[in-house]
């Protein structure tokens, strides 16, 4: 099936943000000296991974105008997260952003996920 550009750039989005994520997380666990803090790093890698995944599996589903308003929740709790990974050294701030992103980020899973169904 061939597909335009515009089709599928929330998603595209979306798996941009969960990898940057990744990555920021990866960073942060290079650098952290505490092992509470390394496994609970590699927890939420985890859960961003799996999230990640599910993106990649919906990249080629036709994005719809809900997608495109759910973006919107997701781009707050992407800039929140990435702030709570920078100072990191506060674990209940950095778990709040994550859990929050996370969520964010399931519910337009969720969404893409319901927008193939015939």
């Amino acid at each position: 099936m061939k597909m335009n550009q515009n089709q599928n750039q929330q998603i595209k989005e979306l798996h941009e943000m969960l990898g940057a994520q990744y990555d920021a997380l990866w960073r942060r666990l290079g650098e952290s000296r505490d092992p509470t803090e390394a496994a609970t790093l590699l927890l939420e890698m985890r859960e961003i991974l799996h999230r990640l995944d599910l993106a990649q599996n919906l990249l080629f589903c036709q994005a719809a105008k809900e997608l495109t308003q759910s973006m919107g929740s997701v781009r707050q709790a992407n800039k929140k997260l990435a702030k709570a990974i920078a100072q990191a050294g506060q674990a209940t701030k950095y778990l709040k952003a994550s859990t929050e992103f996370l969520t964010c980020v399931d519910q337009a899973l969720d969404l893409a996920k319901r927008l193939m169904l015939p």
